[in-house]
């Protein structure tokens, strides 16, 4: 059944609500025919503007399901940065080229606790809804609208999870005003006063013998 089929049933539905009268498939109540029309196009006009506004939603959350990826990725590239033997600028530059897949790979291998772990296993779920975004949204394995919400739920708690896990580990050194940007300095220069207090011990090692 096609569209104008379809207006045309509707039409007739709405007509014998207002009890009118049809002889030879013809309406003929002009006055009840032309309110049976009027019905059905705006009730039409609704349902699209419905249709409209749900598709406007749902892009609304998948565009912020997408950006919130991309502030996921970058916190998690700080924090497999600074817990790396050797934070240089090449590497941190290598991190941020890797794909979400791979930086929860890096991620796994400098765990530090039962908290980290729990994190990987959110960011894997978390990657399996962005992945189903990405490559499956015209296919009928599509990321719903629900789905994407309770991604957006999982990231905002990895981001919390990340920020606070560099704020604990350069508190020692960082002021409220400190960006995240400026942690791998900070962090070479406790690695060069370690370095520094470390020699001295080991000249005062060897000063008491």
């Amino acid at each position: 059944m096609d569209e104008s089929e379809v207006t045309k049933e509707l039409v007739f539905k709405r007509y014998h609500e207002l009890a009118g009268l049809v002889r030879d498939g013809q309406m003929v109540n002009k006055d009840k025919e032309t309110r049976a029309r009027e019905y059905v196009r705006l009730r039409k006009k609704f349902v699209e503007e419905v249709f409209k506004q749900n598709e406007i939603k749902e892009n609304s959350k998948y565009g912020r399901f997408i950006l919130q990826t991309n502030e996921v990725q970058f916190y998690l590239v700080k924090l497999i940065f600074l817990r790396s033997f050797n934070p240089t600028g090449n590497f941190e530059k290598e991190l941020e080229r890797l794909q979400l897949g791979a930086l929860i790979s890096y991620l796994n291998v400098c765990a530090q606790n039962d908290s980290d772990l729990n994190l990987i296993t959110d960011l894997k779920s978390y990657k399996d809804k962005r992945d189903a975004l990405a490559h499956k949204m015209f296919s009928a394995q599509k990321l719903t609208i629900n789905e994407c919400e309770n991604g957006i739920k999982i990231g905002d708690k990895i981001i919390q999870y990340l920020v606070e896990s560099l704020k604990s580990k350069q508190k020692h050194m960082i002021k409220g005003s400190d960006k995240i940007s400026d942690f791998p300095k900070k962090f070479n220069e406790l690695a060069n006063l370690v370095e520094s207090i470390k020699d001295r011990l080991e000249k005062l090692e060897k000063s008491k013998k």
